[in-house]
């Protein structure tokens, strides 16, 4: 079963690309992240080799693959969620936000970000990927994240999460 990062953002993000979000997913220190996650640092030359970035050909790209484990094996996926559909995501996570300073930064979101995850990922490569996925539409679409701890967090101007909810219990 899946699991997943969501991004709420306040303003849609506009004519990206796959080198754009391959470079935002780069650009961190993995060594550092893998030792913060609890991942295998051996992992990060084999993913560095297999990292590829594909977006859904439209003009208005819904969706974005991130491969980085080889062909056949499941890539990350990242749904684009806007207008009607992101009103939706948007309004289940309203019915469980308890912080006000979560629900009116919810209450002017445009456009969603899924990052979905399958639990073998969250040992590999995939939850690191993600989080950087993450950081990228947050910083891009001035949005808030929805962890995979069941905590909201912001990005400062350095790109750090840091906690939006502080009244979580």
């Amino acid at each position: 079963m899946a699991i997943a990062i969501y991004v709420f953002n306040r303003g849609p993000i506009a004519n990206f690309t796959e080198e754009e979000i391959l470079g935002a997913v780069t650009e961190s220190n993995y060594p550092t992240l893998c030792a913060q996650y609890g991942l295998d640092l051996d992992l990060i030359g084999l993913t560095l080799e297999h990292l590829r970035i594909v977006i859904s050909d439209t003009a208005d790209p819904r969706y974005i693959l991130v491969q980085y484990r080889g062909d056949g094996i499941r890539a990350i996926l990242v749904n684009r969620w806007k207008g009607e559909a992101a009103a939706q995501v948007t309004s289940q996570a309203l019915s469980t936000a308890t912080s006000e300073d979560v629900r009116s930064r919810l209450a002017q979101t445009k456009e969603v970000f899924t990052i979905a995850l399958e639990a073998g990922q969250l040992h590999d490569l995939g939850r690191l990927l993600a989080y950087e996925l993450a950081r990228w539409a947050a910083v891009r679409g001035d949005g808030i994240v929805l962890a995979l701890d069941g905590r909201w967090y912001r990005l400062n101007r350095h790109k750090a999460f840091l906690p939006l909810d502080l009244d979580h219990p």
